[in-house]
């Protein structure tokens, strides 16, 4: 039908298309529209149209909520026989129960500011459960939700996420689609359900004892306070002792220092920095003129950065105002005066790093042919070093062989020569480098040019001495980094680069050198006095120490001499069963030897060589069984002796005062303090009985009754010490202190919420778990579940159409 028939049909008042044909031409005979084969449809057209119409509708507008009905009647997901008992009635959860509490299982995060946390969410299916139990059990007790409520509700979580998220302009519409709801509506429905049965769980939980009377009895609940007995030798008391002495002289210490290792006198800063007289090439930025220099500067550049990098290194030295103004301390980098001093600064420092190169240039040259001849005599020393390793080898392989002899004398005689010649090159090439005219070739390549001159610092000087070179005639100010010239290792070596002052620059030549020479004794006394007498009471603490565990020993030996002597007898025994079985498997070896001999003739006679051996080797271990019983013995011995230390140390704590005053230990207690005192007290680790804190920080607070600490040394403070552990009470509330009360009330257990909350949370997910409801409202279900496919439940049992315990929901 064409798009002009179509507009016809569909409107009635429009003529029909045969009476426009009829207008346009005269029909050669009469014709009935509504005779024939279509007359029927042509007559009642538009009824007909308009019943279709109406039929589609209905049926498109009816068949989604009938296909939900029949779904919702004949799914195997819809639970039908579910019960709860409220107030002694047994009430049946509806289809909607589930419909709800799956809706609610799958969005529980998007209502949490109205429906407390359950405990477990891992598991949707049994969360859906307790949803829809809880649901009924609600709407059971009379529990209702109105919808002013519920936009309160929404009012209130739109207001704190706009206080969070400062600036926000969220409204309750922007809520519901960033949950992923398809409207507010439904937000609405969601979050009124979750009201419903949050406000039921809560009702539940108001009577959950959170007073501080509660939270201090969960404080103190399994925790234990010790008392330690600890015996101890302080050495660094003993250090004291011996200064006080005054006995040692300077010589002694000396003589000690001397004998001490390179690592040693490093470590303990004995070492002065090298020694050094220099040449300088001296720039000065007052009469320094760059239009002087046009030439080495003509590639110039200094920006932006570069400017502000130089302000940040130099602002202190040369920018810093006598009195701050308006809080800066500094001139600004933005002041005129300010860019041009440091682009006079840049400047200078650019002309010296030429200068150096030129003059580095030519020392190269010079050096070039001395390093070539260097290079080959060291590589020719090494090659003939290792020849001659080789050849001492084969000479001690053939100690006879007069040829190997001589040849290595040969070797040791070139050797001579070619470390002759390596110094002699090398010491060629440091002769140049000290002979090159640093203040020839400065003056010349500066000739004529204004500000610049040479000038000899005259040492020896360390780092220190150098750092101020104010005085006349160099002139210069403080040098912040003379450490990158005592670094250099080499007379003759020029800097590496330019070193600025506040006055200008300059460049450096060492021209003497001492390498790594010790500090004057005044600067380096009082360490040395201060290593010597830690060495010396270390070794008087070891010694004593050592006395102190023999002491033990013996002591706690003494206590158990029956379970010694029974330890002990076994020993012989032992000795004898082990070197028994020894010497049977040996003489069993031997007779598989001589069996296998027997079987080999002449014509295997590797064979028989390779068994001839083995025979011989065990023989010869038979003939020594005596060596073996020995080292049997000593064997089991140590055996013996590391399970009596064993017994023993059941004994340390009961001998450990005996042992302590036998060796020159002193015994103190500690105690009683809480266990977790190091993390519970405020402050513990700072307070002055050190001794207490190294215990808590190591075994000594975990101790159980009656056990001891190994000896341990505790190395910040200098002592040997063992701690035994002599009483264990309960902790009571007098030692919990203030600050740790308050905390776990504000913070419990570093949860992030108060104990109050604590306890309520604990409470709901007690009491509304599955177990729970199932034990307090009889919550039952028919085998059909949320998760199945297959007709059976999620837990696997078997599908009987009746609650788990296999009987009917009344209980009949």
């Amino acid at each position: 039908m064409s798009t002009s028939n179509q507009n016809q049909n569909q409107n009635p008042e429009l003529p029909e298309p045969q009476e426009m044909l009829a207008e346009s031409q005269t029909p050669e005979a009469p014709h009935d529209e509504n005779s024939g084969a279509f007359g029927f449809f042509r007559k009642y057209q538009k009824l007909i149209l308009y019943t279709a119409v109406m039929f589609a509708l209905a049926t498109f507008s009816i068949t989604g909520s009938m296909q939900q009905w029949f779904e919702g009647a004949f799914s195997g997901r819809t639970k039908v026989n579910a019960f709860v008992m409220v107030d002694g009635k047994q009430v049946a959860l509806q289809p909607e129960d589930y419909q709800f509490a799956q809706i609610l299982a799958q969005n529980w995060r998007a209502v949490t500011n109205v429906l407390p946390n359950l405990g477990d969410t891992s598991n949707s299916s049994d969360l859906l459960r307790r949803f829809a139990a809880l649901r009924r059990i609600s709407i059971a007790e009379g529990l209702d939700v109105s919808m002013a409520e519920v936009d309160k509700a929404l009012d209130s979580l739109v207001a704190m996420v706009n206080t969070r998220q400062q600036g926000a302009k969220a409204t309750a519409a922007n809520l519901a689609r960033m949950q992923g709801m398809d409207s507010l509506a439904q937000y609405r429905d969601l979050m009124r359900e979750a009201m419903r049965i949050g406000n039921y769980v809560r009702m539940n939980s108001l009577g959950v004892d959170g007073t501080d009377a509660t939270l201090m009895a969960s404080i103190t609940d399994g925790q234990e306070k010790v008392a330690l007995r600890v015996a101890q030798f302080d050495m660094k008391a003993l250090e004291e002792e011996l200064k006080k002495k005054g006995d040692v002289k300077e010589e002694d210490f000396r003589k000690w220092l001397d004998g001490k290792s390179e690592s040693e006198r490093t470590m303990w800063g004995v070492y002065d920095t090298n020694l050094i007289s220099m040449q300088l090439g001296i720039g000065r930025i007052e009469t320094f003129d760059p239009a002087q220099w046009t030439e080495e500067l003509k590639d110039f550049k200094f920006g932006d950065e570069q400017l502000k990098l130089l302000y940040e290194g130099e602002k202190e030295t040369r920018f810093k105002l006598e009195k701050p103004v308006d809080g800066q301390k500094w001139q600004l980098m933005e002041d005129q005066k300010v860019k041009d001093e440091l682009t006079k600064v840049a400047k200078l420092d650019e002309v010296l790093i030429g200068i150096r190169t030129k003059m580095v240039t030519q020392l190269q040259e010079i050096l070039k042919p001395l390093l070539e001849i260097n290079a080959k005599d060291a590589q020719e020393l090494a090659l003939v070093q290792q020849t001659r390793g080789e050849t001492k080898l084969l000479a001690e392989a053939k100690p006879d062989d007069a040829e190997l002899k001589l040849k290595l004398q040969q070797m040791d005689e070139a050797i001579v020569a070619k470390v002759n010649a390596d110094k002699a090159s090398r010491d060629a090439a440091e002769n140049a480098r000290k002979l090159f005219d640093f203040r020839g070739k400065f003056a010349e390549l500066t000739k004529d040019k204004a500000g610049f001159e040479v000038q000899e610092l005259k040492g020896p000087k360390n780092a220190d001495d150098l750092k101020d070179l104010t005085a006349a005639p160099i002139a210069m100010g403080a040098w912040q980094l003379p450490q990158l010239a005592t670094n250099i290792q080499v007379v003759g070596e020029i800097g590496a680069s330019p070193a600025r002052t506040l006055r200008g620059a300059f460049l450096y030549q060492v021209v003497e050198l001492v390498v790594r020479p010790m500090k004057p004794w005044d600067k380096v006394k009082t360490v040395v006095e201060e290593k010597y007498f830690i060495e010396l009471a270390k070794k008087a603490g070891d010694e004593k120490k050592k006395m102190f565990d023999d002491q033990l020993f013996e002591l706690a030996k003494a206590k158990i001499a029956d379970k010694v002597r029974e330890i002990e007898a076994k020993q012989t025994d032992e000795v004898t069963t082990r070197f028994n079985k020894w010497e049977a498997e040996t003489q069993s070896k031997l007779a598989d030897a001589d069996k296998n001999l027997l079987r080999f003739g002449d014509a295997a006679l590797a064979a028989k060589q390779a068994w001839q051996a083995t025979r011989d080797r065990i023989d010869t271990e038979l003939k020594g069984k005596g060596a073996k019983r020995t080292l049997i013995e000593l064997e089991v011995g140590k055996g013996v002796e590391a399970e009596v230390k064993l017994a023993a140390k059941g004994k340390y704590a009961e001998v450990m005062v005996d042992a302590a005053n036998a060796a020159g230990f002193t015994v103190s207690s500690v105690g009683p303090i809480w266990r977790e005192a190091s993390s519970k007290v405020p402050g513990f680790s700072r307070q002055a009985d050190k001794l207490t804190v190294y215990l808590w920080s190591s075994d000594g607070r975990n101790l159980k009754l009656g056990e001891v600490t190994s000896v341990l040394e505790d190395a910040g403070s200098r002592r040997w010490l063992m701690a035994a552990c002599e009483k264990v009470e309960p902790l009571t509330d007098n030692d919990v202190p203030r600050k740790e009360f308050g905390m776990q009330r504000q913070n419990y257990r570093y949860q992030g919420i108060t104990y109050a909350e604590h306890q309520v949370r604990t409470a709901i997910a007690q009491s509304f778990s599955m177990d729970a409801l199932k034990e307090r409202y009889t919550f039952k279900e028919d085998a059909r579940d949320d998760d199945t496919t297959d007709g059976k439940p999620a837990d696997g049992k078997p599908t009987d159409g009746k609650p788990a315990d296999g009987k009917p929901a009344d209980g009949k």
